[in-house]
């Protein structure tokens, strides 16, 4: 199994406040990175999974979307990006977004300069975990014992 750490989120605690979306948006120059989405009547962060095997990666002409190895991340270089917009229509999750003037790719970069992702530290809920995938499901199993005592 992977150890690769990633953002999951616990749909059962998110209460759609936004301000993981807000929070990014602030840390990114305005420009979330992730959007909040409704699923039937849950709230649900959307972002970047930063794939093994990238489309986004693989759909860029100019080679600015590409994968950090040693990191796990897929990061756009800004000062590569032609805005063909190629990596959006191959990402299968939706969640690489123009940045308003629709000259520029911007997707979750797992804010790589920091320590956590700010959508997970402002979070105040707690519905946003940055962990292993064998970490996440450890929580959420434990938690579900807990709330039966």
């Amino acid at each position: 199994m992977s150890q690769k750490k990633a953002i999951f989120v616990k749909i059962s605690d998110c209460v759609g406040c936004l301000t993981c979306e807000l929070s990014c948006g602030a840390s990114h120059k305005s420009i979330p990175r992730l959007v909040v989405e409704a699923q039937g009547l849950s709230p649900v962060p959307v972002l970047c999974r930063h794939c093994e095997e990238a489309p986004c990666v693989d759909a860029c002409m100019s080679g600015s979307m590409h994968k950090i190895p040693e990191k796990g991340i897929i990061i756009n270089d800004e000062e590569r990006c032609v805005g063909c917009f190629m990596c959006a229509m191959a990402c299968p999750y939706g969640v690489i977004f123009s940045n308003g003037e629709g000259k520029l790719a911007y997707k979750c970069d797992l804010c790589y300069d920091k320590e956590e992702p700010v959508c997970v530290t402002s979070c105040p809920m707690y519905a946003l975990r940055y962990t292993t995938l064998e970490q996440f499901e450890d929580e959420v199993r434990r938690e579900s014992v807990s709330s039966l005592w």
